[in-house]
């Protein structure tokens, strides 16, 4: 694993009210790896919530820009990814990465907070992210087949639309909509209110209904021949 550091990478955001300074975690679950990356590599911003109506519990997490995450990411050794961290502190966060109009996850560990009596647990997954993840059988358990329907699928509408203030347009989903089917896919942004879509959860459900329709016309296709 990489073990040098480019200290140039070293940086502050601008200060705004409420910002802490978190220290950078280096994590990999498949190399059961966890390192802190020197004492000056540090990024200074606020700690936001994120609200999952599903789990009644919410995540912490800091804003950050592509390029900042990037130029952290290169500093972390080889298979691992970075997350804003306090040092004694047992909570993981996450960071989101922001790109022009759109924002996803950072790989990492989360810890969830419950909303009425604080506890909190950790988990191993983050809810959306666009990077390569590790699915190798022998570092899952607890698996099980995805339950899902063609007629659940059915209730969601794919929409081409455009961001306020933003002239391209683009074709996805309305984060409300898929909340109403499944509900795990969706956050919500605390601070501001605006939903979260986990993307890549819709894959699989995709899938299952790909297969189901595949099926269904399977059974025609049989009826007809014997006719």
């Amino acid at each position: 694993m990489r073990k040098t550091y480019i200290m140039l990478a070293t940086f502050l955001t601008p200060w705004c009210a409420n910002s802490q300074s978190f220290n950078i975690l280096c994590t990999s679950d498949y190399l059961n790896f966890s390192e802190f990356l020197p004492n000056e590599v540090t990024y200074q911003a606020p700690l936001k919530k994120a609200f999952s109506e599903d789990r009644q519990s919410y995540l912490k997490f800091v804003d950050i820009s592509e390029d900042d995450y990037l130029d952290v990411v290169i500093q972390c050794p080889t298979g691992s990814s970075p997350s804003p961290a306090l040092r004694g502190d047992d909570t993981s966060y996450l960071f989101r990465v922001h790109k022009q109009d759109r924002s996803y996850w950072s790989p990492g560990p989360i810890t969830y907070f419950n909303v009425e009596s604080e506890s909190h647990y950790l988990s191993r997954t983050a809810p959306e992210h666009l990077f390569l993840r590790f699915s190798d059988i022998h570092i899952k358990e607890d698996i099980t087949p995805l339950t899902t329907s063609l007629d659940e699928m059915l209730k969601i509408e794919s929409y081409q639309y455009r961001y306020v203030d933003q002239e391209q347009f683009e074709a996805g989903f309305l984060a409300q909509q898929v909340e109403e089917v499944y509900p795990a896919l969706v956050f919500t942004d605390i601070e501001t209110g605006n939903k979260l879509l986990d993307y890549k959860g819709m894959i699989p459900i995709l899938l299952e209904s790909i297969r189901e329709l595949n099926e269904k016309v399977e059974q025609l296709e049989l009826r007809l021949e014997s006719q």
